[in-house]
């Protein structure tokens, strides 16, 4: 993984405007709010946030297990509009065990006074280090 521009996980979502932004969390992503990801209503449509939600809670537990995995499960809480943007997901790891590891991630609409969007926690399953991708 390319720790300054991570893979949001597919070659569709990567043509999203994103970087990653290095701090004190174990993972913080950013996402330039464009018209093309708002609603009817002018505000950031709610997958967009899962999915920054997802990519910033499954970044944090590689970094902090220094494994891969697959996310698992996603609850995601949206609190508020997001419009001005960016719209920015920090995650910490709260938890790992053998199998799976817990983040916590908040997002905020930076360009808002750091307006707080949605709240999320990602679990992960972990793979071990001899895991083979399917053929």
């Amino acid at each position: 993984m390319d720790r300054f521009q991570p893979s949001l996980g597919n070659a569709f979502f990567n043509q999203l405007s994103y970087r990653y932004i290095d701090g004190d969390a174990d993972a913080t992503v950013e996402i330039d709010i464009t018209d093309d990801l708002r609603g009817p209503t002018g505000a950031v449509h709610a997958g967009i946030t899962l999915l920054l939600a997802d990519v910033a809670g499954s970044m944090a537990i590689a970094v902090r297990t220094e494994r891969v995995g697959a996310t698992s499960s996603v609850s995601v809480h949206c609190l508020a509009a997001a419009r001005v943007g960016p719209l920015r997901a920090t995650a910490t790891m709260l938890r790992a065990s053998k199998n799976s590891a817990l983040a916590e991630v908040r997002v905020v609409d930076a360009g808002n006074n750091d307006r707080l969007v949605a709240v999320a926690h990602v679990t992960g399953g972990l793979f071990t280090a001899d895991a083979k991708p399917a053929s």
